[in-house]
C-alpha cells in the first residue's frame, strides 16, 4: 500500500527497509512480501517527474563527452530510471564473471551459474521472455568470432513502475512511501546500519529504525549515500583507499562506429520484430 504521510514511519521499528523503487528495490519488495516478510519501501520521487525532487540528482560531469546528464541517466520518481530506459534486457555471459586483466579486482561476489539460477525469475518480472537466442539464417562469414544468434529482448511495459504499481498499492506487506529522500545513515556502536535520515518532499525529516536495510538506490545514487558516510568515518567500507566510488556502475555514453549491413538477410535480423 502506498502512505501519504511520512511523518508515521518514524514512531517504530521496521522489519525490512529497501531504499528505492528502480527496478531492484520493487522485486527486492515483491519478492519479500512473497515469502511473508513485511517490507517498507522508501522512494525519493512521486508516482511522476517533480523537478524539485529531480535536482537532488544533479551531478558534476568529469567527462561530458561520455558522461549525459544526470536527468537522463537517473530518475527519483516511482520505478525509478526504468522510467528513462530502452528496456533492452541482455543476460551476462559467463566471462563477465571470470577474473580477467580487464577488470582488475572489480570480480563479482557470486559465480555466472549463482546468477543464472535467478534469470529465469528476472525475466518473468522483467516480463521479457526468457529465450534469447534467433539465429539469422542464410548468412556467411569471414570471421567465426562474429556471431549473430542472440536476442535482445524488450521489457513490456519499460517502467517498472507502470508495471507494479498495482500490485504495491493492494500489497499488505509492502508500506510505499513516496516523497521521502534518504539524505544519511545512521551507525550502531558496532558498525552496522541501525537507521536512515529521512526528509520528506512536504519537510518534515526523522530517523527510520528498521532491522534489516537494503539500499537499492542504483549504481550513482548508493554510492553518493556511501561516499558521504565515508567522509564523516573515512575508515569505513575499506577506507579512503578501498574500492567504493572506484568503479562506476552506470552507462557510458558515445559512439564507437557506423555500420552499413549490405546484406538483405543480416540487415532484418538487427531489425525490431516481435517474437512470442
Amino acid at each position: 500500500m502506498f502512505v501519504d504521510n511520512v511523518n508515521d514511519i518514524f514512531d517504530k521499528i521496521h522489519h525490512i527497509c529497501v531504499v528505492g523503487s528502480g527496478p531492484v528495490g520493487l522485486v527486492t519488495a515483491l519478492e519479500l512480501a512473497s515469502l511473508g516478510q513485511a517490507v517498507t519501501l522508501l522512494e525519493s520521487g512521486l508516482l511522476g517527474p517533480d523537478a524539485n525532487i529531480q535536482a537532488l540528482s544533479e551531478a558534476f560531469l568529469v567527462d561530458p563527452q561520455r558522461n549525459r546528464d544526470m536527468a537522463l541517466a537517473v530518475q527519483r520518481s516511482f520505478g525509478g530510471t526504468s522510467n528513462l530506459w530502452g528496456a533492452g534486457c541482455v543476460p551476462l555471459d559467463p566471462v563477465d564473471f571470470a577474473r580477467r586483466p580487464i577488470t582488475a579486482d572489480a570480480a563479482w561476489p557470486l559465480s555466472y551459474e549463482e546468477f543464472a539460477a535467478h534469470l529465469k525469475t528476472a525475466c518473468q518480472y522483467a516480463n521479457c521472455g526468457t529465450s534469447f537466442e534467433e539465429p539469422v539464417t542464410g548468412i556467411g562469414t569471414a570471421d567465426d568470432r562474429f556471431t549473430a544468434h542472440t536476442l535482445i529482448r524488450y521489457a513490456q511495459p519499460p517502467s517498472f513502475g507502470k508495471a507494479y504499481r498495482s500490485a504495491i498499492a493492494k500489497s499488505p506487506l509492502i508500506t510505499a512511501c513516496l516523497g521521502a529522500s534518504v539524505t544519511g545513515l545512521c551507525f550502531a556502536e558496532g558498525g552496522g546500519l541501525a537507521g536512515v535520515e529521512v526528509r520528506s518532499a512536504g519537510g518534515g525529516s526523522g530517523v527510520l529504525r528498521a532491522r534489516i536495510f537494503v539500499l537499492a538506490c542504483g549504481g550513482v545514487e548508493t554510492t553518493r549515500l556511501l561516499l558521504a558516510a565515508q567522509a564523516e568515518s573515512p575508515a569505513r567500507f575499506g577506507g579512503e583507499g578501498g574500492p567504493l566510488g572506484r568503479y562506476y556502475m552506470g552507462h557510458l555514453s558515445g559512439d564507437i562506429a557506423d555500420i552499413r549491413l549490405n546484406h538483405a538477410g543480416l540487415d532484418k535480423g538487427f531489425d525490431f520484430f516481435s517474437r512470442a
